[in-house]
């Protein structure tokens, strides 16, 4: 067990030090430590990296939200919960992804000035990922 959990951290490790200049790979998204969810105006298809990454966004402006999961799942074991002032607003499937990175364009809700607070979620509602931002005016 000791030695798959060593090698898991080897792999992501080796995977987070990518870059550009490394020759192939996928394109220049950024993803996400473990049991974070990152923002920003949109992803790379290649990798699944958020693109244009921010924490504040004006209303109308594409938002997009990558989750890197601790763990593997399958795609219709994960849901995006989108939470305002406490509450859960509205629960949504991933739009793209798999294994352990998810995305979820939050663009055609059209989100209004408020902190939002997004999970990416099992379908027990135990929280895989998540993070936050702002919609300003």
């Amino acid at each position: 067990m000791r030695r798959a959990l060593r090698l898991l951290v080897l792999v992501l490790v080796v995977a987070g030090c990518g870059g550009p200049a490394g020759g192939g790979g996928a394109g220049g998204g950024e993803l996400p430590p473990l049991s974070a969810a990152w923002f920003g105006s949109g992803y790379d298809p290649g990798n699944l990296g958020v693109t244009g990454r921010a924490a504040d966004f004006k209303v109308g402006t594409p938002i997009v939200a990558v989750g890197t999961l601790l763990g593997a799942r399958n795609p219709d074991e994960v849901s995006i919960t989108i939470s305002t002032g406490g509450s859960v607003r509205k629960t949504l499937p991933p739009t793209a992804g798999s294994g352990q990175t998810y995305v979820v364009d939050l663009t055609p809700l059209g989100l209004g000035p408020a902190g939002y607070l997004i999970s990416f979620v099992d379908k027990a509602g135990k929280q895989l990922a998540s993070g936050s931002f702002n919609v300003k005016p």
